[in-house]
């Protein structure tokens, strides 16, 4: 017997959500199947590589070694995979690009079927996560280029600042729920606001966190939308405040359908960072690659003051060839 990539996504799954249960909905595999799975690996390896804590399946010292491993293979597989399709299909190249949620779905879209019109040769996919599931893959060559909002970005990592988007509270512009200019937080909590329905959208946190702080109860929620443009339809149409990044909404406040509405003694400003995956940087330098890379740095809609007056278009660019 010997090990293959079906267990090895199996265990990883397992650890990763905590349960058989949830593993087989990941995979879309049945629970038995991933069960009989962990079970060969368990026999080829000889070792006990899960153990229950409460309702919950952690590895053990022998399974947290095999998880890392696997974690190397996997990555290392889907990079040949996606390799040998560039070989296989002459004259095409595809680059993978992600972003948090808000970016994916109104930032990014029109810039890169701009940039495919313009390189035909060139197929590219967008797809939507979190900061650290987008630095994960960056790191691990699974994906080409990432576009994330943090304050904190680790040495080993190529990234370019592109500027800074800020959280700001929005509503009606036609029909306000507020009349005046600013608000104070313990105004804000009495308001009716509406959310995006997610764990992995951050941009509320810091309100949230004020707001926590200042020892107020939490926000008065009244609508839940699972996209940005549900969120977005309800605030336009009178429904209450939101929170949403500048650069999400900047469309709208130009032309008058939303407004802006300031906290007092709240601002919460963050960098946003372009991050290369090191296969790009370390293999050969397509020319469509380049062009994609400079076109997100020139023309992604963000704050540049901040990057240009502390940093340089140079200096932005950290570990640059």
């Amino acid at each position: 017997m010997v090990i293959n990539l079906q267990q090895l996504r199996a265990l990883v799954a397992v650890i990763d959500s905590g349960s058989f249960t949830k593993a087989a909905v990941e995979l879309y595999l049945t629970q038995p199947a991933v069960s009989m799975q962990v079970q060969r690996l368990q026999s080829v390896l000889g070792a006990t590589l899960l153990q229950r804590d409460g309702r919950k399946l952690v590895p053990t010292d022998a399974g947290l070694a095999v998880y890392r491993y696997a974690h190397e293979v996997l990555s290392a597989s889907e990079t040949l995979q996606r390799d040998i399709e560039a070989l296989s299909i002459r004259g095409l190249h595809h680059i993978t690009v992600g972003t948090g949620a808000a970016y994916s779905a109104y930032l990014l879209p029109s810039l890169l079927a701009a940039f495919q019109r313009s390189n035909p040769s060139v197929r590219v996919t967008l797809v939507d996560g979190s900061p650290t599931d987008l630095i994960e893959q960056v790191r691990r060559a699974q994906m080409d280029i990432a576009i994330i909002r943090t304050r904190r970005i680790e040495d080993d990592l190529d990234a370019y600042l592109l500027g800074t988007d800020d959280v700001i509270l929005i509503q009606s512009a036609r029909m306000p729920v507020w009349d005046g200019p600013t608000l104070t937080l313990e105004q804000v909590i009495g308001l009716p606001f509406v959310r995006r329905a997610t764990g992995r959208d951050t941009a509320a946190a810091s309100l949230d966190e004020a707001i926590v702080g200042a020892g107020l109860p939490p926000l008065n929620t009244v609508l839940t939308f699972g996209t940005w443009e549900g969120v977005k339809e309800a605030v336009r149409a009178g429904s209450g405040l939101a929170i949403a990044l500048r650069a999400v909404v900047q469309r709208e406040l130009q032309c008058g359908e939303l407004r802006e509405v300031a906290v007092q003694g709240y601002r919460s400003e963050q960098p946003v960072y372009l991050l290369q995956s090191p296969r790009r940087r370390s293999g050969p330098r397509l020319p469509e690659f380049e062009r994609l890379l400079t076109m997100l740095i020139n023309e992604f809609p963000l704050d540049r003051e901040s990057r240009d007056s502390t940093h340089g278009v140079e200096e932005a660019w950290r570990a640059m060839p």
